[in-house]
């Protein structure tokens, strides 16, 4: 594998995916979180691959890897919860009502452009699904595609905004608390 041997990482892919997979959802418990963890501890082994063939241990180097990327997910996850819940505290306490409306719809303004630099079709899965309340089966139905196609749609949607969000909200979080 570490020559770029494709057959070679499908058969390590396929042998350690389960391991990588439970461990993540033993940590993060999102059953979401440990797709996107399995995927990019995987995808970091086959960016290393040069360099594998000088780590001692394979199995101890990929649990670290996923214990990393786990408890990087936690850290976002964490950050986010910080931010949504100062933007909810401003608006209960009414102490600065200005300031709190100001946070909330500069929030609702990133999740909004998260939202929008989605693929066409994810992004119209992911209104259906938030926006108006409809069941998968529903949007499946007022779209003409499968039900599969539909949960596909919606995986990359939520993981396009997750990414975008990411990227953004250590501003907005260093601007909330400037305030």
């Amino acid at each position: 594998m570490s020559k770029g041997d494709e057959q070679a990482f499908t058969q390590l892919f396929e042998y350690h995916k389960d391991n990588i997979y439970y461990y993540a959802l033993a940590v993060t418990r999102s059953e979401f979180l440990a797709e996107e963890i399995t995927q990019n501890v995987f995808i970091k082994i086959w960016q290393h691959r040069l360099t594998l063939p000088t780590v001692d241990s394979f199995p101890a180097w990929m649990k670290t890897v996923a214990r990393n990327e786990a408890y990087n997910y936690l850290k976002r996850l964490a950050m986010e919860k910080v931010i949504v819940n100062r933007i909810a505290e401003n608006i209960q306490d009414g102490d600065d009502s200005t300031s709190a409306t100001l946070e909330w719809k500069e929030f609702h303004a990133l999740v909004a452009k998260a939202i929008a630099q989605l693929p066409e079709q994810q992004r119209a899965v992911y209104k259906l699904s938030r926006g108006q309340d409809m069941s998968y089966q529903q949007i499946a139905n007022a779209l003409g595609i499968s039900i599969n196609t539909v949960k596909y749609h919606m995986k990359q949607a939520l993981q396009g905004i997750r990414i975008y969000l990411d990227a953004h909200l250590l501003t907005l979080a260093i601007t909330i608390y400037c305030m």
